[in-house]
């Protein structure tokens, strides 16, 4: 009688856990942290170019910058889509299994 109840219990267990699997938040914070340095990365002349008008500034770095910023910003847009995030993501559960 107690093998059936525990055939019964871990039958349970097995479809429970078999299901999708979802990732643990530190997980995917992980993987957008890779995300952002490999588009930091991916966009080095703007990337400088901003680095060398911020240089020396503090509140004027809004006014001065804000082309350099803006090219950079869009530099990074085109690595930090949302598709992108989940490609990674579908990547990372592949990997996974």
């Amino acid at each position: 009688m107690a093998s059936s109840k525990d055939e019964l219990k871990s039958g349970g267990r097995d479809d429970r856990l078999s299901g999708p699997k979802r990732m643990r938040h530190r997980e995917e914070e992980h993987i957008r942290k890779a995300m952002l340095a490999d588009a930091r990365d991916a966009c080095p002349e703007a990337r400088a170019a901003y680095v060398e008008c911020a240089k020396g500034r503090t509140i004027t770095v809004a006014w001065y910058c804000k082309g350099l910023f803006r090219e950079f910003n869009e530099c990074l847009k085109h690595h930090t889509s949302d598709e992108e995030l989940a490609r990674r993501m579908e990547a990372a559960r592949a990997a996974a299994r």
